[in-house]
């Protein structure tokens, strides 16, 4: 198979032949149908976030269900038949360590000590090597830049046949239904297909909140309703005006999209809290990607 391998910082990925990778027990091998770049493998690719090297990139996975791992549980195999389309996960968690216990699956030990810490899954090694001289190569997750990957069967879900292999599941996790309001802080890369989806969706009022011009100007081709630039003072009448449409109790739900702790982010923090004082509750859906 053929993957797309990382060497060095701010150098061309290198498209590279591999064995076909083997799963182990209740791990699952997938061919590949479409993979997402997230910001965090630009990260790994600049140098910005240290991982082992080489290595292959990519985590927002979507695939076909190839080979099961020998010995794998019967309940897994059930769920993830031959064939069968699955979705993956970011951090793909082990399912047995304590925080996935309490079902705190983005805090998994394994995840971190072996995956992050080393580039291997949870026994330590990688799945990865070269075909011409059998070297191997680390993962990012499960390394899905590649036409083939094994993941971890607690990191997988079902992928329904009527959803297409590049449909996005916020739909799911935020339950937008049509006449929700909907606020979506910092226009980037994802949240402007945030601003989209919610649109698709039905939802009637889309504020959108960021720092910069530019991108609230992208946001009202994108459906955007209102707009907020959050460094304005709430002295202004037009800034009142806006912040009070977005701590109305009409807001349903608030996805912020922050790209890092700077101080940008730390103001849209700032007014999230204030937002939620203001409500006197807890917000119904959050969703924060770094």
């Amino acid at each position: 198979m053929r993957g797309a391998v990382y060497r060095e910082p701010k150098q061309p990925l290198t498209i590279e032949e591999f064995h076909i990778p083997r799963p182990k027990v209740n791990e699952i091998l997938i061919k590949t149908k479409a993979c997402g770049v997230c910001h965090s493998d630009l990260h790994v690719m600049k140098g910005e976030i240290p991982f082992s090297s080489p290595c292959v990139n990519g985590h927002e996975i979507t695939g076909e269900v190839v080979e099961h791992g020998p010995l794998t549980d019967d309940k897994i195999i059930q769920r993830f038949p031959i064939g069968s389309r699955v979705v993956g996960a970011f951090i793909m968690p082990c399912g047995t360590c304590s925080y996935c216990a309490k079902g705190h699956d983005d805090l998994c030990e394994d995840f971190f000590a072996y995956n992050r810490a080393k580039g291997t899954l949870y026994d330590g090694e990688t799945r990865l090597f070269l075909r011409h001289d059998d070297s191997p190569v680390y993962m990012y997750s499960m390394g899905g830049m590649a036409e083939y990957c094994v993941t971890p069967a607690h990191g997988l879900a079902p992928l329904p046949e009527s959803l297409p292999y590049t449909y996005g599941a916020m739909a799911h996790a935020a339950e937008i239904r049509p006449g929700d309001s909907i606020a979506v802080i910092g226009i980037g890369g994802v949240g402007s297909r945030c601003l989209q989806i919610a649109r698709t969706f039905g939802a009637s009022d889309l504020i959108a909140v960021d720092v910069q011009d530019d991108k609230l100007e992208k946001a009202k081709t994108l459906g955007a309703t209102s707009w907020l630039e959050p460094r304005l003072s709430l002295k202004e009448p037009i800034a009142i005006k806006k912040f009070n449409c977005l701590s109305s109790p009409k807001t349903e739900m608030v996805f912020p999209q922050l790209p890092s702790r700077d101080q940008e982010t730390a103001s849209l923090v700032i007014m999230l809290q204030q937002l939620q004082r203001r409500r006197h509750k807890e917000i119904s859906s959050l969703l924060i990607i770094w």
